[in-house]
């Protein structure tokens, strides 16, 4: 091997283990079946990603995004379990602002909420 590939490949696996060091990811069984079902990733001890399985099948039907204040920025949820994101939110600097649902499930989002300072001044459906 080239030194130029050892180096190289010394350099990606450095790269690897310093990332992994910054991000640590733990794992829960809320429903004690021996299978994870919450999953927490930390980045320089914070909270920055959430998932969930809430209805205990295998299929992640909740995930929320955190900023480094532990805010939510993001939030989306499978709310008939079929596998696809029915309701997202987005937050700015912790507070709601606007939700996109896919009211009918066909995977279209057809509903928009927006929200200023905490009360729904629009909203719309798109057929």
């Amino acid at each position: 091997m080239s030194t130029l590939k050892k180096y190289t490949c010394f350099f990606v696996l450095l790269g690897t283990v310093l990332f992994a060091i910054n991000a640590e990811e733990y794992t829960f069984d809320r429903n004690k079946d021996g299978k994870p079902d919450q999953w927490f990733e930390y980045e320089d001890g914070i909270a920055i990603l959430e998932k969930r399985d809430r209805n205990f099948d295998g299929v992640i039907d909740y995930t929320a995004k955190f900023d480094n204040k532990n805010r939510k920025i993001y939030e989306e949820i499978d709310f008939n379990y079929d596998g696809q994101m029915d309701d997202f939110y987005y937050y700015e600097e912790g507070l709601l602002v606007l939700r996109k649902i896919v009211s009918n499930y066909d995977g279209q989002i057809d509903i928009f909420i927006y929200i200023t300072d905490g009360i729904i001044y629009q909203s719309m459906r798109w057929i």
